[in-house]
């Protein structure tokens, strides 16, 4: 019978996350009828009930995702991607299909790119790979040395530059807060994300896996620095997030390694928070950052960049840097105080102010807007291959310290641009770092458990 690497039969696996799939997509589409619509409506969100065909679409491009998603979470890819499906490929799904417009005839061809760009993702990410599933192996002191030094430089600097400023803003003055902890350079940039999403999180995953609580205080403070500073809700559930996937994959039960779990996991939160929303201050919280910010309005992004930037202002890449040398920007465009800003372009076309930042996922800004749907299939070819190779440059890490180091990295990409992810939020950092300090080739005794494993 074929297997999982840690033991998982792999029929079981596929059964349960093809049912864990239906599940999130009912429980968010319950969510989003019965909360998301009508109190995110401003945003753009409307709704009009499925036809037959578009339920058809919807069961059919689901279970396609769930047909080819890593089941098991065993590598740095299979985290990422099981980000991507939540937060991503299903809401803007589902999202696109329940507006009230002509959502297949406008939209068909986008998601279809969607589907195929994921699948090649997923194509990439389940190649087998030599491993050894049982050694757990940090590059000694280097790495931590290299991830404590940006941790004090970037803390220092920070809490030099915005000591006046920093306050754990409720949810009444985020945005006056950000507007405050704005990065007032580019320096000052790369370290606030950096901190944040590299630095902070690799003290956290370093000190679980090896025992050390004085790293993952250190990480959390690290965290903590940069939500007083931004108010950005993932410095805050960052670490948290972390915390969670520790336990799971500390697990014995095969069952808590697959990507099922946390699947139905979170459907069960998004059901339960829209149910009892009205009734309960949690859920309405729950409610605001799962079902709202964090997976509804990447969902909602697809169209709306769709909308603004095709098929006549397609930038072609112009609005990433390097790029921008070679080709101009749209027509529509040029000379556009807010370019190549594509979030604020949005805020100024859809919501009419150009104040609000409508960041968006990989397959929305550096995809639709780029080149419609061939630049979904582009861009989603440009992730397979970097997926591919961060798998094979972690090979012989600790799997544990992988998946938790990268996951800020997946998280990053449901909200941000490929290019910007890679250089501001520990894509390619990671990337490098598993190369340069690439683990002992196995002895001849270990070698003897190093198999060709598949991440199914």
């Amino acid at each position: 019978m074929k297997t999982e690497p840690i033991g998982m039969p792999y029929r079981h696996a596929r059964l349960a996350l093809l049912i864990a799939s239906w599940l999130y997509a009912s429980a968010f589409h319950f969510a989003y009828v019965n909360y998301v619509v009508l109190d995110w409506s401003y945003w753009g969100f409307s709704y009009r009930p499925l036809e037959a065909r578009e339920y058809l679409l919807v069961a059919s491009l689901v279970t396609f995702g769930a047909a080819i998603m890593p089941t098991m979470v065993t590598r740095a890819s299979s985290i990422v991607l099981l980000l991507i499906y939540q937060m991503v490929y299903i809401p803007a799904i589902m999202v696109t299909l329940s507006l009230d417009t002509d959502r297949i005839e406008k939209y068909g061809a986008a998601l279809a790119s969607l589907a195929l760009a994921f699948a090649a993702a997923c194509i990439a990410a389940r190649r087998p790979l030599k491993t050894d599933p049982t050694r757990e192996w940090i590059s000694g002191s280097s790495v931590l040395g290299l991830n404590l030094f940006g941790w004090l430089i970037c803390s220092i600097t920070l809490m030099l530059s915005y000591w006046s400023i920093i306050s754990f803003a409720n949810l009444d003055e985020v945005y006056q807060q950000r507007a405050l902890g704005a990065a007032t350079g580019p320096l000052i940039g790369y370290m606030q994300t950096y901190l944040q999403n590299v630095f902070s999180p690799a003290l956290i995953a370093i000190g679980l896996v090896r025992k050390r609580p004085w790293l993952v205080i250190l990480g959390f403070v690290g965290c903590l620095l940069v939500y007083g500073i931004t108010a950005q809700r993932t410095a805050f559930l960052l670490p948290f997030a972390i915390m969670g996937t520790y336990w799971l994959l500390r697990r014995k039960s095969p069952l808590f390694h697959t990507t099922a779990v946390p699947t139905v996991v979170v459907a069960g939160t998004m059901f339960l928070s829209a149910y009892f929303y009205k009734k309960s201050g949690v859920a309405a919280l729950i409610c605001l950052y799962l079902t709202g910010r964090t997976i509804a309005v990447p969902g909602l992004t697809f169209s709306q960049y769709y909308d603004v930037f095709g098929p006549n202002d397609l930038t072609w890449w112009s609005h990433i840097k390097g790029f921008s040398s070679l080709i101009s920007a749209p027509a529509s465009f040029s000379g556009d105080p807010l370019w190549p800003q594509l979030g604020l372009l949005i805020g100024a076309h859809v919501y009419k102010n150009p104040a609000v930042n409508v960041n968006a996922n990989l397959y929305s800004s550096d995809g639709l807007a780029a080149a419609g749907s061939l630049g979904v299939v582009a861009v989603g070819l440009a992730f397979a291959i970097w997926l591919r190779l961060l798998d094979r440059a972690s090979v012989g890490w600790d799997r544990t310290f992988v998946i938790l180091a990268v996951l800020p990295v997946g998280l990053a990409l449901t909200n941000a641009p490929f290019a910007t992810v890679l250089l501001s939020f520990g894509g390619l950092f990671w990337l490098i770092l598993f190369l340069v300090h690439k683990s002992p080739e196995p002895s001849s005794t270990q070698a003897e458990g190093v198999a060709n494993s598949r991440a199914n």
